[in-house]
């Protein structure tokens, strides 16, 4: 078990990493383009390895990771439209609320109980998240609205997950998923953002540079090809509410790598919260279990 914890953390630093790639692929293309091309690119590098893999397998097969690609791909939408709408602190506090999400949802619809020390965990975990996006509470509009139901979708992400993943090769899993999405998200990119130059993504010289290539293969082969594997191999054992707990750190890593790669400033409450997220993260072993299952 602590190895795939060791996994998931891994995963979230690299997620965190490509926030910062992400910003970088926003250099030449808009946020429906760089959510669309990061998992065609994906999908693409998978593909070879997808069809060796997979034999003699009918359309229900495919139905896992077409509804894991569906949920992620609404989660990742709606983030997008909230942030027209609302400030990017907002949109990363409020986002962290699939956290909260996942135990409410186990609660309502499978009878399971956590320990109260689990939700004071959870308190303090989004507490400190909310100092690490120096968060303010003004009044709530359409934006948090948007980004509450990419939290809710994201909760929704991990869950099915986790049911599905034991059917699965997490790297078939993953890579099925990549290459539903990217094929979901052209249409709507062409729609809304029209047809786009794909120059950026062949400067090969700015391979190893801040630059728009550099960005799509951090966030297309490691954010999603090797970070959602992870995901999906390390949910084979640890239960979802301490996933959602876990992935919290990605706030954390994206404000570290902010810091280095960026120049964007560490105040003593981002590094309080920061703390914070590592205290509660760290007695999840003890204070972090299920006391009753149906």
């Amino acid at each position: 078990m602590l190895i795939n914890i060791s996994l998931l953390i891994s995963a979230a630093l690299i997620w965190g990493a490509g926030f910062i790639a992400t910003k970088w692929t926003l250099n030449d293309y808009g946020p429906y383009w760089s959510n669309s091309l990061r998992f065609i690119i994906a999908g693409l590098f998978i593909l070879p390895y997808l069809f060796y893999k997979i034999k003699k397998v009918n359309f229900h097969y495919f139905l896992g990771p077409l509804s894991c690609a569906c949920i992620l791909y609404i989660s990742m939408q709606t983030q997008t439209i909230g942030l027209k709408y609302t400030t990017a602190a907002k949109s990363g506090f409020i986002t962290t609320l699939y956290a909260f999400f996942i135990p409410i949802l186990l609660m309502l619809f499978k009878g399971i109980k956590y320990q109260l020390s689990f939700w004071g965990l959870l308190a303090m975990s989004l507490l400190g998240i909310a100092m690490l996006c120096q968060f303010e509470l003004s009044s709530f509009n359409i934006g948090d609205l948007w980004t509450c139901i990419c939290a809710l979708f994201f909760a929704l992400h991990i869950l099915i997950t986790a049911k599905i993943t034991n059917n699965y090769h997490p790297i078939v899993l993953n890579g099925l998923q990549c290459v539903f999405v990217g094929l979901l998200s052209i249409i709507p990119a062409l729609y809304i953002e029209g047809v786009p130059s794909f120059t950026p993504l062949f400067q090969f010289d700015e391979i190893f540079k801040s630059s728009t290539i550099s960005g799509f293969i951090i966030v297309s082969i490691f954010s999603s090809n090797i970070a959602f594997s992870v995901q999906a191999y390390a949910q084979k054992t640890i239960p979802p509410h301490i996933v959602g707990l876990i992935f919290l750190l990605e706030s954390l890593f994206a404000t570290i790598f902010g810091f280095l790669l960026l120049n964007e400033q560490l105040t003593s409450m981002t590094i309080l919260g920061g703390t914070l997220i590592l205290i509660s993260l760290g007695l999840i072993p003890k204070f972090g279990r299920i006391i009753q299952t149906p």
